[in-house]
């Protein structure tokens, strides 16, 4: 009997050794089942980092470009403004000028119109039949 319980106590060994190496391999198995999910996790987030970092520089570059746009604008209708202003001056100018020349003709007409109208001294009448006190001839 001696030697049917040293099969059985060695079968037994046999058997949990296999147990153990079972156990052995299926948490190596896990371990490495383990490392390859936090490699891929660390990849992921290296990957959304680095899309996060590119949406930032984007728009920072586009930040730029707007306000490249806006200073050139700005420039733009600041130069216009100052055209604007020195067009209108110099409407003003000329208009001013034309007013004068305008003013300066009548003038000169007037005097021309006067000067043909006035008859020799008469007594005391001022053309259109009004004597100087500004009443009609012959109404007192």
């Amino acid at each position: 009997m001696g030697c049917v319980f040293a099969t059985i106590n060695g079968v037994q060994a046999t058997v949990e050794k296999d147990k153990l190496y079972e156990a052995q391999t299926e948490i190596r198995h896990l371990k490495n089942t383990i490392q390859a999910l936090r490699d891929e996790l660390e990849a992921m987030r290296v990957g959304k980092d680095e899309a996060v970092q590119a949406v930032i520089a984007a728009g920072a570059v586009e930040a730029r470009q707007l306000q490249a746009t806006i200073a050139a604008l700005r420039t733009e209708l600041e130069q216009m403004v100052f055209k604007h202003a020195d067009n209108l001056e110099r409407q003003k100018h000329l208009a001013s000028d034309e007013l004068r020349l305008l003013r300066e003709t009548i003038a000169a007409l007037r005097e021309k119109l006067e000067n043909r109208e006035q008859p020799p001294a008469q007594s005391g009448l001022s053309p259109g039949g009004k004597s100087e006190d500004g009443n009609q001839e012959g109404k007192a």
